[in-house]
């Protein structure tokens, strides 16, 4: 949270579960998801880490210095031998927290 909130135009935020009451509803369970995926990887799941940092490429590039935006190019292009798509030790770990809840 200390990064988020060095950001611009950040604004502060409480717990997922305080959010959750505030909004009316009762945590009835919650838990995190965990996806890992070990290398060498199948181009199928090469996929995944590519979307990502084209994603951050788009929506970070204003904040990023020219160094950054050169790394994240590399690693975004599917054909140098440094980027992401041509890695042998690329890996990928993933996790989402689910939440259910109900109205109070």
């Amino acid at each position: 949270m200390e990064m988020r909130n060095g950001l611009p135009g950040a604004a502060p935020s409480q717990e997922l579960a305080a959010m959750i009451g505030a909004a009316g509803l009762e945590v009835v369970d919650s838990r995190v998801v965990r996806l890992r995926f070990d290398p060498p990887l199948p181009d199928r799941a090469r996929r995944l880490p590519l979307a990502s940092l084209h994603r951050a490429r788009t929506q970070f590039a204003q904040f990023l210095d020219e160094d950054d935006r050169d790394a994240l190019r590399v690693l975004v292009d599917e054909t140098d031998p440094s980027g992401a798509a041509q890695r042998r030790s690329l890996c990928v770990a993933a996790s989402r927290q689910i939440v259910i809840a109900r109205p109070q």
